[in-house]
Formats: C-alpha cells, sequence, structure tokens
C-alpha cells in the first residue's frame, strides 16, 4: 500500500527531486511515490513518509558533490543519526558542511532549509559527499536500515567496564546521588563484576556516605575486616561509623566514664585493632577513638603523644595516668612483626622489619623483599641490597636501586606530578591507600601544590591528546573531589583555585555526559567558585553551553534547570534567562519530554526572570483535554519539610511548593538540631539538601522512616521540586 504525502512533504521531495540524476528521480502520482518500492534509497524515503528519521540527499552535479541532510523527530533520535555517521560514513565517505552542520530553530536559514527545519523539530544536520560515492553511501544506508531491524528487541548487552562503573560510584557519592550509587553497586553484585571484598567496600562508602551508620557498624562481615589488611579509606569509614554510632552523642566534655565504657563494650572488641594502627592525622574522630585505645589498652607511648591535641581534653587526666603507668609491657618487636604480617598491614611490616633485620637478615628479608610487591619502598630496598653484599654501603639513589620501580606517591599534589609524567605505577595503589584530606589541617603551600598540579594537567599538551593520561584522572579526580567537595565546610575561600582547576578538568573530561552524578558535580564545583568569585561567571558559564551543545538529550534537561538555578542565586539576570529560554526553546520542540509537574517548575522558575507573556510564548499550558494533572497537586500533601542551610533557596521553594499544593512547607535552615527538626520529622516528606545541611541536623533524622526522606542533589529551588516530584513518582509506582 502506498503511503500518502502530505502537502508540505510533497513539495519538499519534489523540489531535491529536481537536482536527482534522470535514471534515480521519483515519480509522482498525486501526493504518492510510484517507484517507491524499487527504488535505490526505499528505506530512507519510507521513513520520511512515515515521520521517522531519515538521510536523503541533493545532488550537485556541477560541483560533484552531494549535500546530505539527516532529519529527526526528537533530540535523542538526532543524536543517534550523528552517532551513526560518524560510525559509519564519517569521515571516510564525507565531511561536515562548512555553513555549520547542525541546524536548530535559532539559526538564520530560509528556504529549503527552512522547509526541512519545519519536519524536524529539533534540528537536522548537514553533510556533503563526493558525487562518485554515491552508490557505496546508498548502500551503507541500507546496511544500516537492515542491522538496525535485526536487532533483537532486548539488546544483549553486557555490564560496562569495572572501572567504569567504579568511576561512576565514586561521582554519584561526590554529586550525593544515592539512587545511581546505590544502582551502581547493585550492578556490580549482579553481574559479579568484582570480588566480593571489594564489593563489600563499595558498599561501606555508600552506607558511611548516606549516614547509614549502624548497616556498617551491625554488618555480618565487620569482625573479619577488623583482621585484615583493608583500604586506608575503608578503614577510616569503619571507624567514623563506629564513633557516630556510639560515642557522638555521649557527653565529651563532662562524662568521660560513659565514653570509656561504651569505647570498651561496643567498639574495641569489634574493631580495636583497626583503631590502634591508625594514624593521629585520620581527623578528629579517630584521634578521639584512639585516646580511648590507649587508656582500655593502656598504650603510654600513645597516650603521651595524644596528651597535647584539644579534641581529647575530657580524658586527659586519663592519659596522663596512662602515660605514667610502668605495668604495661608493649608487645616485642618480634610480635609486631608477625601480627602486621597477619594483618597485611605492610607498611608496619616494614617499618619493624627495617629494626629486626639488620640482627638477623636471614630470618626476615625474604618476607621484607616480598612485602616489596605490594608496598614499595625504595629505602628498604637499598638496605636489603646491601645486606645481601655484605654490608656494602656506598651511595645509590633510590632510583637506581628500584630500576624502573615508581614510589607510591605520598600525596595528591605528587600523584598529580606523577600523571602528568604518565608514569601510572602505583597510582592506584595511592588511590586505594591514601589518607583523607584533614582540611583543616592543610598547609597553604600544600594546597597550592594541589591547585598548581590540577593547573599544570589542565594547561599540558598530553591532557588533551593522552587518552592514558585521561584514564587515569577519571579515575582519580573523582576521589579527589570526595575529600575537596564532600565535607561540611564547602565551600572555603582558600580552595576556590583548586575548585576552579578541577571543574575546568572536569568539564573537559566528561563534557557532555548525559549521566546525572556527572553534570551535578559540575555544578557544585562551579557553585563553590561563584560563592567566593563571581569574576569567573563567564567561564563557567562558556563550559555549560559547551557541556549542553556536546550533548542536548532529554537526560540533560535537570543540568539546564540547575544551571538556570544557580545563576539565579550566583550569576547575572542575562545569564540566567538566556539558559532558561535554551532550555525552553528545546522543550517546545519535544513536548512529549516535558511531564506536567516539570512544565509547571520551569514556568515558576521562568517567571522569576521574565513576565506571564515571554513564559507563555515558550511554554504555555497545554489544553486541558489532554488529561496530564500536576502531580504535586494529585500527591495531596498536608505538610512538607525542607532541610537546607541555604535559605534563600529553601523559602523559593517553599512558596513555589505551596502554591502548587496547598501544603504548609516547614524550613530548618540551621546547623543544630532542636524544635525545627522536630517539628520537621511530622512531615510526610522531608527534602533533605544533601550539599548544604551540617552533620548535627543529619544525625537527627536518624530514627525516621527513610522512605519519608527525598535527598535533593542540587541546592537550588528547582532541584528541589524535582526531588520532591521524583519522590512522589517514587511511591505511586
Amino acid at each position: 500500500m502506498l503511503e500518502v504525502l502530505d502537502a508540505n512533504k510533497l513539495k519538499l521531495l519534489q523540489e531535491i527531486n529536481k537536482s536527482w540524476p534522470q535514471s534515480f528521480r521519483l515519480t509522482f502520482d498525486g501526493n504518492t511515490i510510484k517507484n517507491l518500492q524499487s527504488h535505490l534509497l526505499i528505506e530512507e524515503l519510507t521513513s520520511f513518509v512515515a515521520n521517522e528519521r531519515c538521510c536523503l540527499p541533493f545532488f550537485r552535479e556541477r560541483e560533484q558533490q552531494i549535500a546530505w541532510f539527516n532529519i529527526a523527530t526528537n533530540a535523542d533520535e538526532l543524536q543517534g543519526s550523528i552517532q551513526t555517521l560518524r560510525c559509519w560514513l564519517l569521515p571516510s565517505y564525507g565531511w561536515e558542511d562548512e555553513r555549520g552542520w547542525i541546524v536548530t530553530s535559532e539559526s538564520a536559514v530560509t528556504g529549503m532549509a527552512q522547509a526541512i527545519l519545519s519536519m524536524s523539530p529539533p534540528g537536522f544536520c548537514r553533510w556533503k559527499s563526493k558525487l562518485i560515492d554515491f552508490p557505496v553511501i546508498a548502500k551503507k544506508l541500507s546496511q544500516i536500515r537492515a542491522l538496525e531491524k535485526a536487532r533483537p528487541e532486548i539488546p544483549p548487552y553486557g555490564p560496562p567496564p569495572l572501572i567504569q562503573v567504579r568511576q561512576q560510584f565514586v561521582t554519584a557519592l561526590v554529586a550525593g546521588d544515592r539512587l545511581s550509587a546505590e544502582r551502581t553497586v547493585q550492578l556490580i553484585d549482579t553481574h559479579q563484576l568484582d570480588t566480593a571484598d571489594n564489593s563489600l567496600f563499595m558498599w561501606i562508602r555508600f552506607w558511611f556516605t548516606f549516614g547509614e551508620y549502624s548497616k556498617i557498624t551491625k554488618h555480618k562481615d565487620i569482625h573479619r575486616l577488623a583482621q585484615l589488611r583493608i583500604p586506608a579509606i575503608i578503614k577510616l569509614c569503619i571507624l567514623r561509623a563506629f564513633y557516630f554510632e556510639y560515642l557522638e552523642r555521649l557527653d565529651w566534655a563532662e562524662d568521660a566514664e560513659s565514653v570509656l565504657a561504651s569505647y570498651k563494650l561496643d567498639i574495641e572488641p569489634v574493631v580495636g585493632g583497626l583503631v590502634g594502627h591508625s594514624s593521629l592525622g585520620d581527623g578528629v574522630e579517630v584521634l578521639r577513638l584512639l585516646a580511648c585505645h590507649a587508656i582500655i589498652k593502656p598504650v603510654p607511648d600513645l597516650a603521651k603523644q595524644l596528651s597535647s591535641f584539644n579534641d581529647v581534653s575530657c580524658l586527659l587526666s586519663r592519659l596522663e595516668a596512662t602515660g605514667t603507668q610502668n605495668s604495661y609491657t608493649e608487645p616485642s618487636l618480634e610480635e609486631q612483626f608477625w601480627n602486621a604480617r597477619a594483618q597485611k598491614n605492610w607498611a608496619r611490616l616494614q617499618e619493624v622489619g627495617a629494626s629486626l633485620v639488620a640482627e638477623d637478615p636471614e630470618s626476615y628479608s625474604t618476607l621484607l623483599r616480598q612485602s616489596l610487591k605490594f608496598k614499595a619502598n625504595p629505602e628498604l630496598l637499598d638496605r636489603l641490597d646491601s645486606l645481601e653484599r655484605g654490608g656494602a654501603t656506598e651511595a645509590t639513589s633510590p632510583r637506581e636501586q628500584t630500576g624502573n620501580q615508581v614510589q607510591v606517591p605520598k600525596s595528591w599534589a605528587e600523584w598529580l606530578h606523577l600523571v602528568r609524567d604518565t608514569a601510572t605505577a602505583e597510582l592506584g595503589v595511592f588511590l586505594a591507600e591514601r589518607q583523607s584530606l584533614v582540611l583543616d589541617e592543610l598547609a597553604i603551600n600544600e594546597i597550592n601544590a594541589i591547585s598548581q598540579g590540577l593547573e599544570d594537567l589542565y594547561l599540558s599538551a598530553d591532557f588533551k591528546a593522552n587518552q592514558a593520561i585521561r584514564h587515569v584522572l577519571l579515575m582519580g579526580l573523582p576521589e579527589l573531589m570526595q575529600d575537596l567537595v564532600n565535607e561540611s565546610q564547602f565551600p572555603r575561600d582558600i580552595l576556590v583555585p583548586a575548585y576552579a582547576n578541577v571543574f575546568r578538568l572536569w568539564s573537559e573530561l566528561k563534557c557532555g555526559s548525559a549521566h546525572p552524578p556527572d553534570s551535578q558535580v559540575l555544578l557544585n564545583l562551579a557553585d563553590g567558585i561563584l560563592t567566593y568569585q563571581r569574576e569567573l561567571e563567564s567561564e563557567i558559564v562558556t563550559q555549560f553551553e559547551a557541556w549542553w551543545k556536546r550533548s542536548p538529550v532529554k537526560a540533560n534537561v535537570p543540568f539546564l534547570l540547575g544551571v538556570v538555578d544557580l545563576l539565579n542565586s550566583k550569576g547575572t539576570e542575562e545569564q540566567c534567562g538566556n539558559f532558561w529560554i535554551t532550555g525552553a526553546t528545546y522543550l517546545q520542540s519535544n513536548p512529549k519530554y516535558l511531564t506536567a509537574g516539570e512544565r509547571n517548575l520551569w514556568r515558576q522558575i521562568g517567571l522569576q526572570i521574565f513576565d506571564q507573556s515571554t513564559i507563555d510564548e515558550y511554554l504555555p499550558f497545554p489544553s486541558s483535554s489532554d488529561g496530564q494533572e500536576d502531580p504535586l497537586k494529585s500527591a495531596n500533601l498536608k505538610k512538607v519539610a525542607i532541610v537546607s542551610m541555604r535559605e534563600p533557596q529553601a523559602k523559593n521553594a517553599a512558596e513555589m511548593i505551596e502554591q502548587r499544593t496547598g501544603a504548609s512547607v516547614h524550613l530548618v535552615t540551621g546547623k543544630s538540631a532542636g524544635a525545627r527538626t522536630d517539628n520537621a520529622v511530622t512531615a510526610e516528606v522531608i527534602l533533605f539538601v544533601w550539599r548544604a545541611t551540617s552533620h548535627a541536623i543529619f544525625r537527627a533524622f536518624d530514627n525516621i522512616d527513610k522512605e519519608k526522606v527525598a535527598y535533593v542533589q542540587g541546592t537550588g529551588a528547582g532541584s528541589i521540586l524535582l526531588a520532591l516530584e521524583r519522590w512522589i513518582a517514587g511511591r505511586a509506582s
């Protein structure tokens, strides 16, 4: 059966048909194509008639060229067509049109281009080829269609590579995207992409980041993990979880007895070994655990070291008493060596073994050499070699002794330097074994070294050309952002240069990513930068524009709304309005991507920038006959709570929620728990702004039903309302 062409399609097809060679030209019978079934481009023409994506030519015989155009019904289809062209035809058989190969409604076009654009709302792409290549291109277009038809409805795609999944997991933690992080670990478990212990390590990081400390402290494998050599970051998560679960609520200033009793009963029997091998630089929580450990065991040397720290002043008298005791006998060096071997604590084994090997090389040198496989130590290797040579002490540099071996970086500055030199050895070891940055104790020269290392990487030619460097950075940058961004005092003015350099690297590495945590991390960094340096707005806006232009798809529409939110509070009105219009224009061309609730949200935010007539022009209310109802209104909510220290954005969101639901909205904008948090607990839903909440406020909601909590990824009013809509949709499903 011949498909009937409407007037506009018929006119366009007749126009381009005039350029086609006589042997290839279409014949028409009224508004149908007579020779469609025998035509070389039957699949493309059939798709054109059926309002589906297609690729059609316009012949320019004088120039011995063909001008092709690809049209699509929505932005996702257009992006798919572009990717298909790049995989099958470009640049081997064609090239992008020099006038600009992506044409959108914002482009200044007339004539045939305008007619094509009217049939392809999201825009179309135009490209050229040589006339002699037409038979090959026509054949490849047919092969593309055949391959698409042969594809099963449920593609047999396997899981992504493990290294990519891990990077997405850490990025989700930095973005505060609980759902994405949880799904990532579940993906690993489902497909058994990693060992059971490594998967458990990821769950521990997840539970700690989102405050589910009891899932760590009461886990069935926690006793076993405490006996193993585990990554430093996991050890710190475990220890801090025990501190928050059992000791934080106690009165440290007045009741040392209760603190020590709880530590002795709940912590020491389970993770006492991990506490004993912790560092004084691991933060205040671990410092307090070490003080309890020094008293309970007792450990006089450790007690003396801790006596000068103000954070353990409540235990000072006990520590001083412990420091003077003589009854305690410290384990011998031999016992410490074999304990470290049992726990696979290679750093401690090497430290103790260095003292033992001189007296008894035969007993210890073999094990020490084996430990070097897990923990590089050029100085120890040099000493072992000297002992084997009969005690020779000639000066030899660690680099000469270790050959091409690269020492594990001791800091982020060293790590960034090694990345720049494309030396990848031991970089992964550092990420697993590194200590978390304690920003309050970070010296200014250390901050500058990190910032300079990031800047040198961004400015280096290798960064953009060398895929190995980009690959390593994708592993390391999310871990660095965990320390710089996921902390209670973010943003800090002293760290703005570091934020800016991470922002530049991240926007270059992930530009256009449709994975929500990737763009949310970019927004978080921009938020921190603009808090102190509004003059960087122009650079930030440029990166936002590049991100959207690289991938203007449905999944990135929330990113656009986040940009509008951010610039509405910390940017200029002009830039904010430009992004709103960009998003509204896209949604106008792709109305099926817009739910009733999202339309209302875009209109509400737009009214803060433009007048009513402008909003109605871009995003008018649909006709009442379409049956769509605002989900916020239909949820029949009576009481909503918003927890955020960003008071202006929280108040803005509260006004919009009240306007659309009629519910009373309760705000918690302080840093400490009290009557406001008690009141918020009774709400039907608690919108928890992850990036703008103190730890004390977070703990106030420990015992409530987690189904009532909706985690907000961003900090703006739009992010808060989107979180509420997702919560309502999740409850309905």
